[in-house]
Formats: structure tokens, sequence, C-alpha cells
């Protein structure tokens, strides 16, 4: 049995309205496009009218006729007749979004039970992949309609929000904007991490990545706002082991390894559950499916946003999303729409999303080991929808692998070079949308997966 729910009445009075006012295709074409009609000569109609219209022609009953082939079955009635019938169909501008709204609602009632038939003949796969197919299914739907709510402004309108904006920063005196990254240099660079917008994090593996996230993701759950980080390499407890001895770190070091070994006196294992009974009661939640979709990690996202509220989204990393399959294995194109679907979601849920991003494996075999945005893998993409980018770089890491031999002039002089940048973390700030770009030293002790504002007494 298949289900087809359409009103070709509705349909008519649409394109009758195009046709016999162009103005009304500027109001409604954000809301239908040629694939959301049921009957098959409006969809040739609809896209007549697109293609007419884009190149700044008219389309009117006459004008569309040569267009549409003559011999198309229209049940008996001749084509001028049919078009004669839209004309008459048709209603006014006001009317018009009313009417291409319900032709968009019967198109989504269609795939939610396409949906339905599909799941019917899949009795080989599981059941956990059947709703997975399910969930991304519906939350195109979902995010096709939500994405309604986005229309133009006049000027007057977005006047008003720049200069209660600038008011807003001038009342600030000039700092925060955003929310804190807990890192006073980078927030002084930044005003800190825009609603909407999406920040890249990328470097090399080995750079970092995965501990500044941690480190600012817990600095924004000790401000109070609800942060979900969805990683896709570790699983919650490793996550979690990372965010704890970040969190003793002021108090004294403890090594990630020895966290994760045991290797640690029963004194020290006291403040391990002070910093986790501390962290239990942060506003925290972590996501850690592998191979998530954008459409699944959206979906948990708006859950997540509607039931308690959510502030700010991580993702670790975007290599390890799993693309919708609609571009085969064209990393690039999956790349692309992984990032720009991530971009839509910041907007659409008012957060910063802080994606990790990969470097290519050929900045290790340069002489200058520091990473450019041109060398973000599939990076076109990335560096386009991105509204800022930090590009991460520790020298020590590659240092530590060039260490002579101990005793010899050489290893006084690498000795030296050592301790001078074992615990400097360079953030480059190599793009930014809304400001210029900057570098920011940091102290990183990545032993502790601890990262903090720049000092000299650390060692």
């Amino acid at each position: 049995m298949t289900w087809h729910p359409h009103d070709i009445e509705t349909e008519q009075a649409l394109l009758g309205a195009v046709l016999m006012q162009n103005a009304v295709f500027g109001v409604v074409s954000e809301i239908v496009n040629t694939d959301h009609f049921y009957e098959p000569i409006h969809k040739v109609i609809w896209q007549t009218c697109v293609d007419l219209i884009t190149l700044g022609k008219l389309a009117t009953p006459q004008t569309i006729k040569p267009f549409i082939p003559e011999d198309i079955d229209l049940g008996g009635v001749k084509l001028r007749e049919y078009i004669a019938r839209l004309a008459a169909a048709s209603v006014s501008i006001t009317q018009a979004p009313h009417f291409a709204k319900i032709v968009r609602e019967l198109y989504d009632k269609r795939i939610i039970g396409e949906t339905a038939l599909e799941m019917a003949p899949r009795p080989e796969g599981s059941a956990a992949e059947l709703a997975a197919f399910v969930v991304e299914r519906m939350d195109e739907v979902i995010a096709a309609n939500v994405s309604h709510g986005w229309r133009a402004v006049t000027m007057a309108q977005s006047v008003i929000g720049a200069i209660d904006a600038a008011a807003s920063a001038y009342q600030n005196e000039g700092k925060m904007v955003g929310l804190s990254y807990g890192l006073s240099e980078i927030d002084q660079k930044t005003l800190g991490a825009q609603r909407g917008n999406l920040i890249v994090l990328a470097g090399r593996p080995g750079m970092g990545k995965t501990a500044l996230a941690v480190c600012i993701a817990r600095n924004l759950g000790i401000a109070g706002h609800k942060v979900l980080f969805y990683s896709a390499e570790m699983v919650d407890v490793e996550l979690t082991q990372r965010m704890i001895t970040d969190q003793m770190y002021d108090e004294g070091r403890m090594f990630y390894s020895l966290l994760r070994s045991g290797r640690f006196r029963e004194k020290e294992f006291e403040r391990i559950r002070d910093a986790g009974e501390y962290l239990a009661t942060l506003p925290i939640r972590i996501e850690q499916q592998p191979q998530l979709t954008l459409a699944q990690l959206g979906t948990r996202a708006r859950q997540m946003k509607s039931r308690g509220g959510l502030d700010a989204l991580f993702v670790d990393h975007i290599g390890l999303m799993k693309a919708s399959g609609r571009y085969a294995g064209n990393k690039v194109n999956e790349t692309g729409e992984i990032t720009g679907g991530l971009k839509a979601l910041a907007k659409e849920l008012d957060i910063p999303i802080f994606a990790l991003a990969q470097i290519v494996r050929g900045v290790d075999a340069r002489e200058d080991k520091r990473p450019a945005l041109s060398d973000l893998r599939n990076s076109g993409d990335i560096e386009q929808d991105a509204d800022t980018v930090i590009l991460l770089y520790r020298e020590s890491y590659y240092l530590a692998r060039k260490e002579p031999p101990a005793g010899s002039a050489e290893f006084l002089i690498w000795e030296k070079e050592m301790e001078d940048c074992a615990y400097r973390l360079d953030a480059e700030i190599a793009k930014q949308r809304s400001g210029p770009t900057a570098s920011v030293k940091l102290l990183c002790d990545i032993g502790c997966n601890a990262i903090r504002n720049w000092r000299g007494d650390f060692v």
C-alpha cells in the first residue's frame, strides 16, 4: 500500500500566482522547489519559471509554452487550456506563502511515508541500522523546515540590530561579546566564541587539538554554559580522564598516563576523586557514537537545546563524521557537506560549534612545519565555511624526535632549545571573519592534557 498525500488544486493555485505575478516567486522560492511538487507537469512548469526568472525574463502563460513539450500527458487536456486553468486558479501574493507551505508540508509527509515503505524490505539490517536510517531521513525534514525561519530583513530592521550590538559592545568596554574560551589571550584576540559561528581547531596529530577542545569545554562548563561534546575517537571514560587531569593541574600535576595505568599514590587518588566529583556537577554531555552522521548529530543537539538548553557543541573530529552518501567517497565534497552542515547548525541553534580538523601529512616533510590554511585536509570548504580557524603547532613535538647523542655539543644546544619550547603551544588565528589574524602563545603541558594562559614559571 502506498501513501502519497498531495493537493493538485493547491499546486495549480501556486503556479498560477507565479505566472500572473512574477513577484510571487521571490516570496515563495525559499519555501518550495521543483522536487516539492507532486504532479509531473507542475514540476516542469515550476522549473521553467525558475529558469526564465533567473535569467531576468518574464514567466507568463505565453512565455512558458515554448519550453514545455506539446506531447506531455495532461489527461486529454491541451497544454494551452491547462495553462489557462492555472492562471484562473491563481491566488494573491499575500496568500501565496500559505499555499507554498501546504505544498511543502505534503512533500514532507510523502518523504515520511516513503521512509516507512523503504524500511519494510530491509529484514537483513539490524534494529540500530534501521533506526539510524529513519533518524537521518526525519532529521532532513526537520532541518529543512527549521531553515524556513530565516527570513530577509529590511535595512531599517538590520540597522536597529547593528546599533544594539554596537551599544552592547560599548557598554562592555570592548571586552567579551561571545562565550569566553577561558584563555585570556584568545579571548582578547577574538572577543570570545560568537554564537552562530563555526570555529575550527586544526593541526597535525600530537599538536594538542583534543587537549585544547577539552580545556575550552571544561571552561565553558565551569562558567555555567551547557556543552555537548561529540567524540568519534574516544569513549566517555577516556575523555573524562583527560578532563580530570586538566582539572587537577593548577593544584599539582597528574600525568594522564599515570591516571590511566593506576600508577599513583592513595593520596593522589583523593585528588582524582575530588576533581571528578566537581566535574560531575558541570553541564557537559558526551556523545560517543562512532561514525555519527551530521543529521544524527543535529537531532541530538536539537533535543538537548529544546529540553535543557545548549550553549556550545564540540566535534572531534570532522574527518571521522559520516557523510550522507550523496558524494560516494569523494572526500572533498563529503567534507564540504559536513562543514557546511555544521555552519548551518550553528546558525540554526544560535551557538558556537567547535570542530577539530586534521592538517595534511605533507607538513611533516617540510623544513618549516608550521601549518597554513592551505594545509587543511580537503581545505577549500573548511576554510570557506569556518568563521574562525585556529592552527595549532608545538615545536617540541618535532624537536623531541631530533634528540642527538647525550653528552655531545649538539645535545647541549638541543637541550636548551627544548627548555625554551617544551611547554609552548602556538595558536595561530589564521582566519577570523569578524576580526584580524593573530598569534597566541599558550602553555601546553601535553602529558597532563592541560592548556593555560602562557606564563614563565611552570617548570
